[in-house]
């Protein structure tokens, strides 16, 4: 006679779903599961989540520190005290890192320090010497010189603050050096093919690196929501730029904005049930249809019947608010 393993006490928010699918579990005994359910983090998580919290932020006040330290006494520090002081920071970092260990958290997060105390380093260069380069030169190098850093430190929270240094370089280089303006096709595209390439990249690498799923988890959900601020706010401002008689251009964007919203929607149907990042497309969905209705109706409203135009804004508002609601209900009960 074998020994059948004791039955778990409690089941999971999947398992729960699992079960409903089958058709184990009723309607009714299913809303009352996920309602019983209770996903609460024990003591050691609470723990090394308070630990790893503060040691973030106590690394970040540090870095702040800094910061304020050159651009209170900048005027009085000679050049060789400015350059003495970050590279010795920097060299701290990288002493602090191979005392503590690289695997070790305190040691990745001095590597993170490190790399972020590159920048600084790059903006005292470009003050003493007065290089009067641009300044999407100062992130592209910061990047370039910072992915080593992020790279040894196999740190979740390095790589996103690597992306944001990404971003920050792309949206200060099109401008710049390309003259091309925000609010364009030119300037949305390459920044959302950066975040999107960024988004398959993460979501594939976490499934063989288990690194990059601790602490942060939620790193794609929160590319994808950038993924969507970006498009819709790029959608709004051509709607806006539109003038209200140029219907071609104004019923191009809408079947755009519609298509993508579709094959986005089916996507997330599918395949994740994310119903944070599907409330945000929602919102984009709202945002876009008021600056199509606000276009529509005239953009001096002054000199309109505003009282009209806010009425029709109101009512697209409502409406599409409440089946947004119902669709994200009809979801998290599917």
């Amino acid at each position: 006679m074998t020994d059948t393993p004791p039955p778990k006490a409690f089941i999971d928010v999947d398992e729960c779903h699992a079960l409903h699918k089958d058709g184990l579990l009723s309607k009714e005994a299913y809303t009352r599961a996920l309602l019983l359910i209770e996903d609460r983090p024990d003591e050691s998580e609470w723990k090394d989540f308070i630990s790893l919290s503060l040691l973030v932020l106590g690394a970040g006040l540090t870095v702040s520190g800094i910061i304020y330290f050159f651009a209170y006494n900048w005027a009085s520090l000679h050049r060789f005290a400015k350059f003495g002081i970050t590279q010795g920071l920097i060299a701290a970092c990288i002493a602090a890192a191979a005392i503590l260990g690289i695997d070790r958290l305190s040691g990745k997060v001095s590597m993170l320090i490190g790399a972020i105390l590159i920048g600084p380093m790059i903006g005292v260069m470009g003050q003493v010497y007065q290089t009067g380069s641009d300044p999407y030169n100062l992130f592209l190098w910061w990047a370039i010189l910072s992915l080593g850093w992020v790279g040894i430190s196999r740190l979740s929270y390095a790589w996103l603050f690597w992306l944001l240094i990404v971003n920050a370089t792309l949206m200060l280089f099109l401008p710049q050096a390309l003259n091309i303006k925000p609010g364009t096709a030119l300037f949305s595209l390459p920044c959302i093919a950066l975040n999107l390439l960024a988004y398959v990249l993460w979501s594939s690498a976490q499934q063989r690196m288990t690194w990059l799923k601790t602490p942060l988890e939620w790193v794609p959900r929160l590319i994808l929501m950038w993924l969507i601020t970006l498009g819709f706010w790029e959608t709004c401002l051509l709607v806006a730029g539109s003038r209200s008689t140029d219907y071609v251009r104004l019923v191009g964007v809408i079947v755009f904005v519609l298509g993508s919203a579709g094959g986005f929607y089916y996507f997330m149907r599918k395949q994740t049930r994310d119903m944070s990042v599907l409330t945000m497309f929602l919102i984009g969905i709202i945002a876009v249809s008021v600056t199509f209705v606000f276009n529509a109706s005239g953009k001096n409203v002054f000199r309109r019947d505003f009282a009209l135009i806010f009425f029709q804004l109101g009512t697209v508002v409502l409406l599409e608010s409440i089946v947004g609601a119902h669709i994200l209900r009809r979801i998290s009960r599917s």
